[in-house]
């Protein structure tokens, strides 16, 4: 029994370490289609793109900086699509939630990793810190 207690507080330990490591500094696609068109089809890993910049911690000072993706359809004109990729440091509850009001819609996500914020969202870190420990518990067992 102590085995398992050491066992899961060393993988509790790592994964706090390896969350702990990557909060500090943060690169995320930083851009607005209505201003920069292509910013509506960024490729994930395309660390090439003049969008793909570090966030500025003096933003969120004592927060996690993380990045975002919102998309707005705006129904007033016409359905128009408009994407807004850039750093967050005030986390919402989900890591994605839409809000819907009278003339648009924003589906807004957020995500932990460097370039998170491209085409697809995954999961998140913090998911990854749950599931890690527990799944090797199951498997420990």
């Amino acid at each position: 029994m102590a085995n398992k207690i050491s066992f899961f507080a060393e993988v509790f330990a790592l994964c706090l370490i390896l969350h702990i490591s990557t909060v500090s500094a943060i690169y995320c696609f930083q851009c607005n289609s209505l201003f920069n068109p292509e910013c509506e089809n960024i490729q994930p890993n395309d660390t090439s793109s003049e969008h793909y910049k570090l966030c500025d911690p003096n933003e969120a000072v004592g927060k996690e900086i993380f990045c975002r993706k919102l998309v707005q359809t705006i129904y007033d004109r016409g359905g128009m699509v408009r994407v807004i990729r850039k750093c967050g440091w005030e986390m919402h509850k989900r890591d994605c939630y839409v809000v819907s009001n009278k003339g648009h819609q924003d589906v807004s996500c957020q995500c932990f990793q460097d370039g998170c914020n491209a085409a697809s969202h995954g999961y998140t870190k913090p998911t990854y810190l749950l599931l890690f420990p527990l799944i090797c518990l199951y498997l420990y067992r």
